[in-house]
């Protein structure tokens, strides 16, 4: 058995990051998208013209590619995305800060950041 040299234990380490967009994700356990907190995303809500009766899932891990909307870059992280249903047609605003009380609607938690 051989003792890794600096040089390998930092690539051997890098492989255990994510880069997600612009962000690396320290991961010390080399667990898959191991997180602790949401990333934020922006410090504003998203506006959201939603219809009544359908289903909307607001990515909570803040990795998704396709914001406010979960594309599945969660996985692994401890966070699952959070179902919206819209009761009627409208505009609401979804939290772009990942911080609400109120998941997953913006409650003005961003103002205080």
């Amino acid at each position: 058995m051989s003792i890794p040299t600096a040089g390998q234990a930092e690539t051997e380490q890098c492989a255990q990051n994510q880069v997600v967009g612009d962000h690396e994700v320290y991961n010390p356990h080399g667990k898959e998208n191991a997180m602790t907190e949401p990333l934020m995303v922006q410090k504003s809500p998203y506006p959201v013209v939603v219809e009544a009766g359908q289903r909307y899932w607001w990515c909570a891990c803040g990795r998704s590619q396709t914001q406010p909307f979960c594309d599945g870059s969660h996985q692994g992280s401890g966070f699952e995305p959070v179902e919206y249903q819209a009761r009627k047609s409208g505009t609401v605003y979804f939290c772009g800060c990942k911080r609400t009380g109120n998941q997953p609607l913006c409650d003005g938690t961003h103002a205080t950041l």
